[in-house]
């Protein structure tokens, strides 16, 4: 769990924190490779082989290219790397997941506010949503985490909000958790 705390700190998008938080990869130099191979041999037996010839060809350049410098330890750290990606068993995080998926749809800077003026082009009135993002309401993460988490129940509801609002508190992340549906303040 360290390790992965330390990765998403490191993470610079909210899809990369999800990523790290999905642990569908072990972490190694390599992985972006691996799975751009795997990707790829997946495209071929799909019958996709434009696509596979492409990224084959590229590999091959690059083993190529590493293979007439006489890099010994990049092979060597590849070989390792690939032990490590094959005998990986993902431990997905369910609940950082739900928290930055939720976190990713409602960036810092937004606000479910509704502002009503006059388009300066058209002279209409116009409607947006504009503002600052005050808080993450709970009740959304809760509906996400229902959605993603396979052994979810209301019974275990009150285990993954306490985990949530640890995440939340160490990622710096405010949370709304009052019930209900959010009030929609109109301003003119």
């Amino acid at each position: 769990m360290k390790k992965m705390m330390e990765r998403i700190r490191v993470a610079k998008t909210w899809r990369e924190v999800v990523q790290i938080a999905e642990d569908k990869l072990p972490g190694t130099a390599f992985d972006e490779t691996f799975e751009v191979v795997r990707v790829a041999n997946k495209a071929a037996k799909l019958g996709q082989n434009g696509n596979a010839n492409a990224i084959f060809q590229d590999l091959g350049r690059w083993f190529a290219l590493n293979i007439e410098a006489g890099q010994v330890q990049l092979f060597h750290d590849m070989a390792a790397a690939l032990g490590k990606w094959k005998s990986h068993k993902p431990k997905p995080n369910y609940e950082l997941i739900a928290l930055f998926n939720v976190c990713g749809l409602f960036q810092p800077g937004w606000t479910k506010r509704w502002i009503t003026k006059t388009n300066p082009d058209t002279g209409r009135l116009t409607r947006g949503l504009h503002g600052v993002r005050d808080s993450i309401a709970l009740r959304d993460i809760k509906i996400n985490l229902a959605r993603i988490k396979p052994d979810f129940t209301e019974d275990n509801w009150e285990a993954s909000r306490k985990k949530i609002q640890r995440y939340a508190k160490e990622f710096k992340i405010l949370l709304d958790d009052s019930a209900g549906r959010p009030s929609k303040v109109i301003a003119t």
